[in-house]
This record gives structure tokens, sequence and C-alpha cells, in this order.
């Protein structure tokens, strides 16, 4: 039940100003944990989004990253030609086909083709190439960058057929040059100034290697054997893995 009229207390002056003191002391508290509360908040925001962004550009920093580098692997992963003359022919992998050559380069798993009067110069690598005479074929089955250096390039090629020269140069990377009869290994460093050829003989097909300076490795694939094939000598095997050589030739031999 209320209170009568006649029971209420009349405030004095002076108690009303208190109170509303009291009130305005308490309003202002309330006011500044609120503004308090929106500072906080205006922080966590704030570092939430600049969080957010840094992730962002993280991501898209990686991304781009990746991109250039998948772009620089693949470009790394080709091997240029130069001085193309003749018939020339490049084996694409994705389509299966051998067609003229529309651009300049071969990757991983093409290959290049020489007809009557063709020759061409394949750059395998900084300070590396393969000048290919007519009628010949290669097939390059692995070309993998050096990580640290994309200008080196280890190479694993299938010589199918014809003559080429080879001018090695040191590097940190390998090549190996495959045929069905042997195998011309060239580990890191290795330097050589060196002939492949395929001949003929009483009908029995074989590969001749001569090498002018530096040397080459050797591996017979029937037999498993392994021969250093030094400066100035020369050996063949043919299908039936007989050997001839290694036997030398003078500097000045046109054998070469």
């Amino acid at each position: 039940m209320p209170p009568k009229f006649s029971e209420l207390k009349v405030l004095s002056d002076a108690d009303r100003r208190k109170l509303q003191k009291q009130r305005d002391a308490e309003k202002k508290q309330s006011d500044a944990e609120n503004q308090e509360k929106a500072f906080k908040t205006k922080i966590a925001v704030s570092v939430i989004s600049f969080i957010v962004i840094v992730i962002v550009l993280t991501v898209i920093y990686f991304s781009m990253n990746r991109r250039t580098e998948e772009i620089q692997q693949k470009q790394a992963k080709q091997i240029e030609m130069k001085f193309p003359a003749g018939e020339i022919f490049k084996f694409d992998f994705n389509t299966k086909i051998w067609e003229k050559p529309s651009t300049r380069s071969v990757e991983e798993g093409g290959g290049i083709r020489t007809g009557n009067g063709g020759c061409i110069t394949l750059v395998l690598s900084k300070n590396r190439q393969m000048k290919m005479f007519d009628n010949s074929e290669v097939m390059f089955n692995k070309i993998t960058p050096n990580p640290d250096n994309l200008d080196f390039l280890n190479v694993s090629a299938f010589f199918v057929k014809g003559s080429a020269n080879f001018e090695i140069g040191p590097g940190p990377c390998s090549l190996n040059v495959d045929t069905d009869i042997l195998t011309v290994k060239m580990p890191e460093n290795f330097a050589a100034l060196f002939k492949m050829q395929y001949k003929k003989k009483d009908k029995v097909e074989f590969i001749r290697i001569a090498v002018k300076s530096g040397r080459v490795q050797v591996l017979n694939k029937k037999t498993k054997s392994v021969y250093d094939l030094e400066s100035l000598n020369e050996m063949t095997i043919d299908r039936n893995s007989q050997i001839t050589g290694p036997t030398r030739f003078p500097a000045s031999s046109e054998v070469f």
C-alpha cells in the first residue's frame, strides 16, 4: 500500500542537489565505462582486421610466388633451339605428333628430328649444347633444373639415330645420353667435346664415340661395363656388344 502524502519525506534543496550530483556521477561513470568498452571493441576490431589483412596478403604473396616459381620452373625445363637449317621436326609430348616447330624450345618428353640436309643446335644448359646433323633424332626423357640455379639443367636424352657433336662445359648438372646399345654418362662438373655417330659395318649397326677434349663415361648396356673415354680417344660398340677400342687418334686427325 503506497504511503500517504503526509508520510512522504520532502527533500530539501541540498538533498536534491546531492541526489542529482550522485546521479550525474553514476551517469559519468557509466558513460566512461561505455566509452572504454567501445574503445576496447574498436581496438579488437582493428587488430582482427589487421590480422585478416596480413593473412590475405600473405596468401596472395605466396600464391603469386608459387605461380612465378611454377612459370620459372616450366621455362627452365626447356631446351632452346638455335640455328635450324633444312628439314626440322619437333615431337610434341602432348599431341604425340611430329611437326614443324612453331616455337624455339623443346620441353621434357619432346624431341627433335632432322631430315635430309637438316641440322640444328640445341642448348642443353648453360655452356652446354649439341649440334645435330642430317637424318638424326633425339628424345628428351627428363629435364630437371638445378634448384639453386635454373640456368643449369640435368638432362637425360635418348639418341635414336644419326650423328651429333656435343660441347659440354663444366657445371653443377649431369648429362646422360642413352641408346639401345650404350649410354654416355657425364656426372656433375664433367666437361668434354665429343661426337656420337650411328654407323653400319657388314650390315651390323654400331655406335662410335670420339672424345676430342675432356672425358666421358661409356656404359655397355649389355655387359654393364663402364669405360672412361678420355681426350683424343674413340671406341665403338655394336648391337652384338662387340667393342673396338678405346684407341687414340691424333689431334690433327679429321676423324672427329
